[in-house]
């Protein structure tokens, strides 16, 4: 219950370090920003990024993980996190829940399925190419402006790519954070 009376100071600094990020970052070369759809409504506990072309994210990695910022993408085909629907083999085999099969199959289920692949085809190519710079309490605005800076300093070592997937970047005001939250 202490935790529900603090969730909204909490809530608020992880934004406030989120815009303050958004708000260090130069005009980018190489990749765009993933689209927010409720900018204050978001919990604030990331930004991704989505690099324009596959050929650069190594590139992308290795050089921040030189300025010590260790990330990687989000799919890779090595990778075995649930959250990608490739490693979903319960779905993606039809394996029931059950000895009945459900849901697949259940009688009254009348949709039907098609292989994720099938729904979404581009997903996979946007997940391996995307970088998620994460947030937390335990972290200050000195640690939010060295992610920036090194995502800055590796953006404009690389040489410009075409932006395959141009999305609108956000203009974010620069609010300063305050005083982490206990």
């Amino acid at each position: 219950l202490v935790g529900l009376t603090k969730i909204d100071t909490q809530l608020d600094y992880l934004r406030r370090l989120r815009k303050w990020f958004l708000s260090l970052l130069l005009k980018p070369n190489n990749y765009f920003l993933q689209t927010c759809s409720d900018e204050e409504g978001d919990c604030g506990n990331n930004v991704t990024i989505i690099i324009n072309a596959p050929s650069l994210v190594s590139r992308f990695v290795a050089g921040l993980n030189v300025e010590q910022i260790q990330c990687r993408p989000i799919y890779s085909p090595r990778s075995s996190d649930a959250r990608i629907y490739v490693n979903w083999t319960g779905v993606i085999n039809k394996k029931g829940t059950n000895s009945l099969g459900y849901p697949w199959k259940d009688p009254n289920y009348k949709g039907v399925y098609r292989d994720l692949a099938y729904n979404c085809p581009k997903t996979l190519g946007i997940l391996s190419r995307s970088i998620t710079f994460g947030f937390s309490l335990k972290m200050n605005e000195e640690h939010v402006k060295i992610m920036a800076d090194a995502l800055n300093k590796v953006d404009n070592r690389l040489q410009p790519q075409v932006q395959t997937q141009p999305q609108p970047q956000p203009q974010p005001q620069q609010p300063q954070p305050q005083t982490q939250p206990q």
